[in-house]
């Protein structure tokens, strides 16, 4: 609060999405605010590293399910935690960062994941034609895909709102 607070009070509304990046720029080496600064981003960093165990462990559980020893499981595992840290430290921008994790996560949860779990656990229901529920799935599945793969190039190249 005290480093959103008073970078907001400096900068107005030339504040960066991300304060951290109006912040860092500005601070002057050995100030308090440099050394808020970085106090903030190592917070980032100690919270995706210790503070989401749940997430990494449904991923490593999506990821590598026919892991089956201990130490693929803890490689795997230190896989996930140590890129999604490093990634934290980077210097991107708050608007591609939250622009990549839309693309992805909402074509994921609205098209891809439900045309899959439709596919793989698919019931025959007699008042809709197979043909037809695989046809609507698999409509469902191209258009995620789409969806993810423009999203994320157009957040990389900068066209989409929140690119570079």
């Amino acid at each position: 609060m005290l480093i959103a607070a008073y970078g907001y009070g400096m900068f107005c509304e030339e504040t960066e999405p991300n304060i951290l990046d109006s912040l860092g720029g500005a601070a002057a080496p050995g100030t308090t605010v440099e050394v808020l600064v970085r106090l903030a981003r190592g917070a980032l960093a100690a919270q995706l590293s210790l503070a989401l165990p749940m997430r990494f462990f449904v991923a490593r559980r999506t990821v590598g399910a026919g892991v089956s020893s201990l130490f693929g499981r803890v490689l795997l595992s230190a896989s996930l935690v140590g890129s999604a840290t490093f990634l934290a430290v980077l210097p991107l921008s708050l608007a591609l960062v939250l622009g990549v994790t839309s693309s992805v996560c909402a074509s994921m949860i609205i098209y891809i994941l439900p045309a899959l779990v439709d596919l793989k656990f698919r019931v025959d229901d007699p008042l809709i034609p197979r043909s037809l529920r695989l046809a609507g799935s698999a409509v469902s599945l191209l258009v995620g895909l789409f969806v993810m793969i423009g999203g994320l190039a157009g957040n990389f190249l900068g066209i989409a709102v929140g690119g570079r």
